[in-house]
Formats: structure tokens, sequence, C-alpha cells
């Protein structure tokens, strides 16, 4: 099995979903994973403010009370994002990650965003029957229709 490597953007939405799950009580075994994990992350987070600080400083920008970069044209917002996006897709190649498996058991209560942002980070180990979609059953004209075949008249 070949290794996953993680890209900088990665690196840092995984830190900021342990960040939000943290103050959550969890085992002992999952609380150090999470401790160990973020102290890990940690670099990679400064190194994503600096890289702003820089691209700040490099396009003149302003930094609204919101934290949003404000550009003066156009072209240089296009450039910031194109620069930013660069930055966000840097492979991680050092990156080593052992995940850490997180059970039904451990009664995480966790965001779709939060799981998605862990995907890799993590496996979470669900059970058989709930893993699969359920099967499908006859029609009995009450299930919803899929959005590709809805059509409003």
């Amino acid at each position: 099995m070949t290794e996953r490597v993680f890209t900088q953007r990665e690196a840092v939405a995984a830190y900021k979903a342990l960040e939000r799950i943290k103050s959550q009580q969890m085992s002992w075994k999952l609380s150090y994973w999470v401790t160990k994990l973020r102290q890990k992350l940690q670099a990679q987070v400064e190194f994503q403010q600096e890289c702003e600080i820089k691209l700040v400083e490099k396009y003149g920008a302003a930094v609204d009370e919101n934290g949003r970069v404000q550009l003066k044209t156009k072209e240089e917002a296009k450039a910031f994002d194109n620069e930013w996006a660069e930055i966000g897709n840097i492979q991680l190649t050092d990156l080593k990650i052992t995940p850490a498996v997180v059970t039904e058991a451990e009664n995480l209560k966790i965001s779709p965003e939060d799981m998605e942002a862990l995907d890799g980070f993590v496996e979470f180990d669900m059970p058989e029957d709930t893993a699969e979609e359920p099967e499908k059953t006859e029609d009995t004209g009450n299930e919803p229709i899929p959005i590709e075949s809805a059509r409003v008249e």
C-alpha cells in the first residue's frame, strides 16, 4: 500500500478540524493522537500564515476586520489567488501520518466538514451495517426524486 501524500491545504484543513474537536471528551488514546497530530501539523499552519503575510506584502494588500484580503485590482486579485492556490497545492512528501482509527464507541461528535478534512488522517471504523447504502426497496411512490431526473414545468 502506498503512503498518502497530503497537500498543504489538506494539512491546514485537518489542523482546523482538530482545533474544533479538541475540547471534546474522548479516550486517552484518541486524545493523545489528536494532540500529537496537532503538534505535527502546527508547522504547516505557521508556514501558511507566513506565506499569506508575504503575499499580502507583495501585493500591497489590505486586510479587513474579518481577516479578508482586499486587493486593488482584479489582476492583482487573480495573481494573488493563483499564488495562494500554488501554496495550497504543495505536496508534503515528508509528512508521515499513521491514521488513528476512530470507532463508533468513541462517541465523537464531528461535522461532515471536519470528517472530510480529516480524511486520510483518521480512519472512521463504521459498523458494516451502516457503512454501505441501504438496499433499495420496492417503489412506494414516497421516494424522493433524484435531482438529475427532476423537472419543473
